[in-house]
């Protein structure tokens, strides 16, 4: 949430400040420049530049409708390091061919369950970003 907040905030400061100017335009550039701006500075692409417009316009209309994370509460687990080295050393221990179910299915264990007080399984997707954060 605070990453998400931080860009809005980087987005509206750009769109508002007068000296930004957004890729090589004028001063005082368009809505869509300036998210395109944002998020290559954020070195990110198009879909970040269309999220940033749609949160902009939900927090000028609404100061307390924010952004929320999209993959849901379990993203935060993985900020454990205990937690990551135990999954990372569960997948060094499959082999060389891992893929994401191998983490929902490591930690759908009674067992994980328990200990990280999920009632629910992990999303695939959220599986997913695990393994690219974890390289």
């Amino acid at each position: 949430m605070q990453e998400r907040l931080e860009q809005v905030r980087q987005f509206l400061w750009n769109y508002v400040d007068p000296n930004t100017t957004a890729h090589g335009g004028t001063v005082g550039s368009s809505w869509k420049a300036t998210s395109e701006q944002t998020a290559h500075a954020l070195r990110r692409g198009n879909y970040l530049a269309q999220n940033l417009q749609k949160w902009g316009c939900m927090y000028i209309s609404d100061h307390n409708d924010l952004p929320e994370n999209q993959y849901g509460h379990n993203e935060w687990l993985l900020d454990n390091e205990d937690l990551a080295h135990e999954v990372n050393l569960h997948l060094q221990g499959i082999g060389k061919y891992v893929k994401a179910m191998d983490i929902v299915n490591f930690l759908d264990t009674p067992e994980m369950r328990t200990r990280l007080n999920q009632t629910t399984p992990i999303h695939q997707t959220t599986a997913q970003l695990w393994m690219h954060k974890l390289g």
